[in-house]
């Protein structure tokens, strides 16, 4: 069964020393082309008919031959299975497409009959036309690859061959190679905002279409470059890319800030509890001095003992808003903070960060003092 064409019509017989023609066409090439991807998409048609399972039934009797009926095609079309039904349209569409050289939906439409029809013996004719795609958008290293796979998934059932064989000695020889040269051992290979390859210390050659290209070197953790390259076919050029690297990537907060914010937290609830105890005793003390009318000392109670209990008090209120606030804080640190072990080892005698918190009480005031090491 013959395929559409790559090759000019009027070239078919030199195409061992031809590439596929992409300049304007006469009026006769131009209908010789929609021609042949009208006959493609009856030929494709009609092996999926006889892909099904009414087809292979037909073939294990002898054929007799018949004029088909209105009834007996309309019960072979619904013994058809959905995928086949649904692969039909698609081609359909994906011709459609083609001939009004939307070649980005054309390769959507062919891709998805091509998923479908899983299984079917004719499924490799579908590479063909993915391949034609990749040709007329002038994807050579793509239409190459798909132009393989279409012979070695037909084996001997690619009656094509030669032409197809011969098709892809012309793309061969429309290629530049890409020597790369880079301070990462893997990397992806970007050409025009499309990944055509994945760099490795085996692997340090792409081969792309002769022309001028963007071609960008990523790789995760490292900033990419772009560079702009001229290339002619059968060419070899090198190219060096030096990544940056990233500034390392954010891990967390010590986890000695978080312990600190707890600490502090709670020496200032138990300095709050202590100094409020004791603003509390200081004022029932004095409290029950001024009540009792029996004891002479209930005169001596001073405007001074008075202050320091509502200095006392105070000092309470101070520290267990102290407390309210550094335990919110911790709170909030607990989720910012990193408690794995991938921190990076300390160097020999390095010293780590302490900070100690010791609570300090007086006749008069209490509170708590810092110290540590940084």
């Amino acid at each position: 069964m013959r395929r559409s064409a790559t090759l000019s019509p009027t070239s078919r017989a030199n195409a061992r020393d031809t590439v596929p023609v992409r300049m304007d066409e006469t009026t006769w090439g131009v209908a010789v082309r929609r021609a042949r991807w009208t006959l493609i998409v009856a030929a494709l048609a009609a092996l999926l008919w006889l892909g099904t399972e009414g087809a292979a039934q037909a073939q294990s009797t002898p054929a007799t031959p018949a004029a088909p009926d209105t009834a007996t095609s309309a019960e072979a079309a619904r013994a058809d299975p959905p995928e086949v039904v649904e692969a039909r349209q698609h081609i359909a569409s994906g011709e459609a497409f083609l001939t009004a050289e939307n070649f980005d939906a054309a390769l959507v439409e062919f891709q998805r009959a091509y998923d479908l029809l899983e299984g079917n013996p004719i499924r490799f004719v579908v590479l063909y036309n993915i391949g034609q795609c990749h040709e007329r958008m002038f994807r050579y290293d793509l239409a190459l690859d798909f132009y393989r796979r279409y012979l070695d998934e037909g084996g001997e059932n690619a009656e094509d061959r030669a032409t197809v064989e011969a098709t892809m000695r012309a793309l061969d020889g429309l290629l530049a190679t890409l020597v790369f040269t880079s301070n990462v051992p893997t990397a992806e290979v970007w050409v025009d905002a499309r990944q055509v390859a994945t760099l490795s210390p085996e692997r340090r050659e792409v081969r792309i279409p002769g022309g001028v290209h963007t071609v960008e070197l990523r790789m995760r953790g490292f900033v990419p470059e772009q560079q702009q390259v001229q290339v002619a076919a059968r060419s070899r050029t090198e190219v060096s890319f030096t990544l940056e690297q990233l500034s390392e990537a954010y891990r967390g907060i010590d986890a000695w800030i978080f312990w600190t914010s707890g600490g502090v937290a709670v020496a200032c609830a138990l300095g709050g509890a202590v100094v409020g105890v004791l603003a509390l005793t200081e004022g029932q003390s004095l409290q029950v001095r001024r009540d009792d009318v029996t004891n002479p000392d209930r005169f001596l109670v001073t405007e001074a003992d008075n202050a320091r209990v509502r200095s006392l008090a105070l000092t309470a209120d101070v520290l267990f808003g102290g407390a309210v606030l550094f335990g919110a804080t911790a709170v909030t640190l607990a989720f910012l903070t990193n408690w794995g072990d991938d921190e990076a080892p300390r160097a020999a005698g390095a010293q780590r960060a302490r900070l100690r918190v010791v609570p300090a009480f007086g006749p008069t005031a209490a509170g708590f003092s810092l110290s540590g090491d940084f």
